[in-house]
């Protein structure tokens, strides 16, 4: 994990506030007012985004949510809201976001310990990869190896 974290808030306070929480704890964010300008820039590939739910505008979190997984399905995606309702966590979660965090007094904590699970997803998906290729050489090795020593029976 690049450590690239995308902020989507259309509340500039709360942006500069949780950005400044991140970088204290070791991320690189970018922010962003609105979930449109995220979109626009998807092809940077972030490492997690953070998204509001309200936006202030015609679309809402989850629609942005909607279609960054469109476009970029494997990005992961913290829902936050300082609604609460559960109606919204739920939409959240069904629509592909990794987790839900309502905005609160322990939310900075909640964020923290959601971005480290992510990160600790990620790497096992890295790990799993590392072994299914390992095994996949090995086996292709180990079938070179037969094969060189039927041809090596076969000619002696």
């Amino acid at each position: 994990m690049n450590n690239s974290v995308w902020i989507v808030d259309d509340d500039p306070f709360y942006l500069n506030y949780l950005s400044n929480y991140l970088h204290t704890i070791g991320y690189n964010t970018r922010c962003f007012l609105s979930g449109e300008e995220c979109l626009a820039n998807l092809n940077e590939q972030p490492s997690v985004i953070i998204l509001d739910h309200n936006l202030g505008s015609e679309l809402n979190g989850v629609d942005i949510l909607r279609r960054v997984k469109e476009v970029s399905p494997q990005t992961p995606v913290i829902s936050i809201s300082g609604y609460e309702l559960l109606s919204v966590a739920r939409e959240s979660l069904t629509s592909g976001s990794d987790d839900f965090v309502q905005k609160d007094s322990a939310s900075l904590l909640r964020i923290k310990l959601s971005l480290e699970k992510i990160q600790l997803k990620t790497r096992k998906q890295q790990n799993l990869t590392k072994a299914r290729t390992l095994v996949y050489v090995g086996t292709i090795l180990a079938a070179l190896g037969l094969l060189a020593a039927g041809i090596y029976l076969y000619f002696n």
